[in-house]
């Protein structure tokens, strides 16, 4: 009897559990309901609604940044804020309110040396600044604009709010910054002075590097910029696109540099990369086309896809003795448990 029950309840087969899923466009359209599998990812597509800006999907009040696995019925929503517009001196600027200010979504700007963020828009504090704003992909301050300087009242940067000003020599920071996407002056090769507004609380300037003061994340360098001492990480694509820089000693100090850190520096002919670092990220180096010599030091364990892609001219490659996993043969980097 025992041994027929024990057969039952192997037997037994554990039922699928669904629930529902309500997603709420908010623009004007019928919420959509779907069925899904417990522990299955949600994350619905975004919609358009005219005269409007997504803000996100919410749940409970709380932005979605990536899907979310469903576990009991669930309702997801989104939220919109209107665009508004206004001209100040020939530039126009499209914004929506926030609940503390304005966010600027785009703008055209006049041909000009020097851009200089309002700081109000229609008697709203400026705040933030969505992916893109400022771009001079499509417009002459490609080559024309020299100075940015942004109003102390922002908070947020976005990606790739000031790309392609490709003459772009000095960017004044706000005081207020609380985020700054790690691409937000991407293509931006001529940069050579950084500042800040005084009295900043997250951020500050050394030796023309702009730092997080909270982690001390080096976010953002220059051609003029020597990476202080202290800086325990260098955030993602913190140099790309400068052109000037021939060498580069990091600090002791820097045991994390992220992918794309100092990717596109054409003009980088030396590193040499601290003891305290644990891996080379993936595309560190790429087209890096002048690097000739780079020293990896003892406690690189791990080196990463297209880290030294399109390095046509290096020549030299030297790893620490006490390196366990790396050395160097006959003139190439060598993977000591594989031999590869």
């Amino acid at each position: 009897l025992i041994e027929q029950n024990k057969k039952q309840e192997d037997s037994v087969v554990t039922e699928d559990i669904y629930y529902k899923v309500t997603i709420d466009y908010k623009n004007g359209s019928s919420p959509e309901e779907i069925i899904v599998k417990s522990g299955e990812l949600v994350y619905p597509e975004v919609f358009s609604y005219s005269g409007h800006y997504f803000l996100g999907w919410f749940v409970d009040e709380k932005k979605l940044t990536s899907a979310i696995p469903i576990t009991k019925d669930t309702y997801i929503y989104a939220k919109w804020s209107i665009k508004e517009s206004v001209t100040i001196e020939k530039d126009y600027y499209e914004y929506y309110e926030s609940y503390d200010g304005a966010v600027i979504v785009s703008s055209k700007l006049e041909e000009k040396e020097v851009i200089e963020i309002p700081s109000h828009l229609n008697n709203l504090k400026v705040v933030g600044m969505e992916n893109g704003a400022f771009s001079a992909y499509y417009h002459n301050n490609s080559t024309i604009t020299k100075e940015i300087i942004i109003p102390d009242s922002v908070k947020y940067i976005g990606s790739s709010v000031f790309n392609y000003y490709l003459v772009l020599e000095k960017v004044t920071f706000p005081k207020e910054l609380e985020e700054l996407m790690c691409n937000a002056f991407s293509y931006c090769s001529n940069i050579k002075t950084i500042n800040i507004g005084r009295g900043a609380t997250n951020f500050k300037v050394v030796n023309n590097c702009l730092i997080d003061k909270r982690t001390n994340t080096l976010i953002k360098g220059c051609n003029n910029s020597i990476i202080p001492d202290g800086i325990k990480t260098i955030e993602k694509y913190a140099f790309a696109h400068i052109e000037d820089i021939k060498e580069l000693v990091i600090p002791e100090s820097v045991s994390q540099i992220k992918a794309s850190a100092f990717s596109h520096c054409t003009g980088l002919e030396k590193v040499v990369l601290p003891e305290n670092l644990l891996t080379i990220d993936e595309s560190l180096f790429y087209d890096c086309i002048n690097l000739k010599e780079v020293y990896i030091g003892k406690n690189v364990s791990s080196i990463k896809e297209l880290a030294f892609m399109n390095c046509s001219t290096l020549e030299k490659i030297v790893v620490s003795a006490d390196n366990p996993c790396y050395v160097t043969l006959n003139y190439c980097l060598v993977e000591k448990e594989t031999m590869k």
